[in-house]
């Protein structure tokens, strides 16, 4: 996207809308934008909150990607140890992530930025016993931790699992060996949405997505953006964009089947449904300081206060 087309998205998104943020990021990997900071100083400039989120394989530019003040950043981990990392993230290199992890918080350190950032670590059946390890590294680095189910991505997949309606023949082989990996089953993950089915959509109600030249995507779990098109984010005023996402045939079936449940990680079984496949979550804890060092904390307090 171009800075102009940015500023104009931006302005239109102030003006028609309660807007709480733009995450500059789907299906694509932003740290490749050349002009990233640029965009992110059009929102901030605008008090508009900004996160991206990043596999950091590639780590151009940080210094000055952090200068700009995005309001979060996360990466993205399947693993600490080499072989993990590479069969979930295809192509990409542990080494040079926690090598570009150490440089994003020595720049965050040295500058000041206020920038949150968060290693987000994404479980699978196989993986659980490094969660431990990933939750040590982001306290080191001083960055939060989120571990999170991984579950099937783009939702045109997931649904056509259980409506054979719904093309089938996206799915492909090696789809079919992910879900085999996958601690939280899609098809399983939608039947235990039913209870929850009647719930509002949060990314048809509340969330509009765009693509790099500012067409408006019917949902951010979609990927085909010929399928799923639904028109200029320019050219129409927001009333006209939300009703041709409520009128889409696909949302509806994809809401009858559970899909925006799954999507926004909407049901409290998920959780019970993984552990019950891959074994419990294994939970780093900090060290407990020692006698001594309470100790010699107490008396640091003490005289700070004298």
């Amino acid at each position: 996207m171009d800075v102009e087309t940015m500023e104009r998205i931006a302005d239109k998104a102030l003006a028609e809308c309660d807007l709480k943020g733009i995450g500059l990021f789907n299906w694509t990997e932003p740290l490749l934008h050349p002009r990233l900071a640029s965009l992110i100083r059009v929102l901030r400039e605008r008090e508009i909150k900004v996160n991206i989120s990043s596999n950091l394989n590639i780590a151009k530019r940080l210094d000055e990607i952090l200068a700009s003040d995005p309001t979060q950043f996360r990466v993205s981990l399947s693993g600490i140890k080499p072989d993990t990392y590479a069969r979930y993230h295809r192509g990409g290199e542990l080494a040079t992530v926690l090598g570009n992890l150490q440089e994003l918080a020595d720049i965050r350190e040295r500058t000041g930025a206020a920038t949150r950032v968060h290693l987000l670590f994404h479980r699978y059946r196989d993986n659980l016993d490094e969660e431990p390890e990933v939750a040590k590294l982001a306290a080191e680095l001083g960055f939060d931790f989120i571990g999170v189910w991984a579950f099937m991505m783009p939702l045109e997949k997931v649904l056509a699992l259980r409506d054979p309606g719904l093309h089938p023949e996206l799915l492909t082989e090696e789809d079919r060996a992910l879900v085999d990996r996958l601690a939280l089953d899609p098809s399983d993950a939608l039947s235990a949405t039913a209870p929850y089915r009647s719930r509002p959509c949060d990314l048809l109600e509340h969330q509009i997505t765009l693509d790099w030249q500012g067409n408006v995507q019917l949902c951010c779990g979609l990927f085909d953006p010929e399928r799923f098109g639904v028109g200029s984010y320019l050219e129409f005023p927001i009333e006209e964009i939300q009703r041709r996402k409520y009128e889409d045939p696909y949302c509806s079936r994809c809401t009858e089947l559970g899909g925006h449940v799954y999507a926004n990680y909407g049901a409290p079984e998920f959780d019970e449904l993984a552990e019950r496949k891959a074994g419990p979550v294994q939970v780093w804890e900090p060290p407990r300081p020692s006698r001594w060092t309470r100790m010699l904390g107490s008396v640091r307090h003490w005289a700070s206060h004298s």
